[in-house]
């Protein structure tokens, strides 16, 4: 969590803006038994998150979230040989 803000005692709200983070196994995207073997991660470019499977997550009783885009997306997603994903964004929600 970066910040919590725009605290309203009245509506009972606020904003957390945060850093959100997955990790999951997908044997589809396992490399260890290829000639790339000897390479620890590959990162992939944020327009190619939206090719790769990942998990449906959501946040019980948000009201709105928001992802960061400052000059790009704000998000990476990283390959690991043995099939590992580890996905980050940030989000306001």
């Amino acid at each position: 969590i970066n910040t919590i803000s725009g605290i309203s005692e009245v509506n009972m709200e606020y904003i957390v803006d945060c850093y959100f983070r997955q990790e999951w196994l997908d044997p589809r995207l396992m490399y260890s038994n290829s000639s790339w073997k000897h390479v620890e991660d590959i990162t992939l470019h944020y327009d190619l998150v939206n090719k790769v499977w990942t998990p449906d997550a959501f946040f019980r009783n948000s009201k709105d979230a928001k992802s960061h885009m400052i000059t790009v997306p704000n998000r990476l997603i990283r390959i690991f040989p043995e099939g590992r994903v580890l996905f980050s964004q940030r989000l306001a929600i």
